[in-house]
């Protein structure tokens, strides 16, 4: 039950983020853009390889799980990586990893990202077991819609809670 958690959680996040930046593809290019891990002239087709990455990483969980988890530890694992280098280069350029916003990155993010690694490799570990019945698998959607929304919302969550 838990392996099932985990991907649907992980395959939620991934459809939170691709279905924000598709209607605002130009503030992803943007985004990208500011980053400056790519050449300006770049920056379109890098946001367009990010959807497109995101999107096959969703279908992916849905279909080939194993394939799935792989797409998104990798695209966890280089979001991350490109966050620690604007964090490190003190580069201050909004975060639009759900879509459009004002927000500049945070260590929140780097946070955010690192959660979702652990999800993704704990995954492995939990591959293969049984599959559950199909009332405990909508039990396990709503709990992973609500660890979504968590995992979505760490920044504003922790503002609100002021920690």
């Amino acid at each position: 039950m838990a392996e099932l958690f985990l991907r649907i959680t992980v395959c939620m996040v991934f459809a939170v983020s691709t279905l924000g930046k598709l209607p605002a593809m130009r503030a992803f290019e943007v985004a990208v853009e500011g980053f400056r891990v790519v050449p300006r002239r770049l920056a379109r087709p890098a946001a367009i390889a990010v959807v497109s990455a995101e999107l096959a990483t969703i279908a992916a969980l849905l279909v080939l799980p194993v394939a799935g988890m792989v797409l998104a530890l990798t695209l966890l694992t280089v979001f991350s990586l490109a966050v620690a280098s604007v964090l490190k280069r003190g580069i201050g350029t909004t975060c639009t990893c759900f879509g459009p916003s004002s927000r500049n990155l945070s260590a929140h993010d780097l946070a955010r990202n690192g959660v979702a690694i652990a999800m993704c490799a704990t995954w492995f570990f939990l591959y293969g077991a049984a599959a559950p019945p199909a009332t405990t698998v909508v039990l396990i959607a709503a709990m992973s819609a609500v660890a979504a929304f968590v995992l979505v919302n760490t920044r504003e969550l922790f503002e609100t809670l002021r920690l």
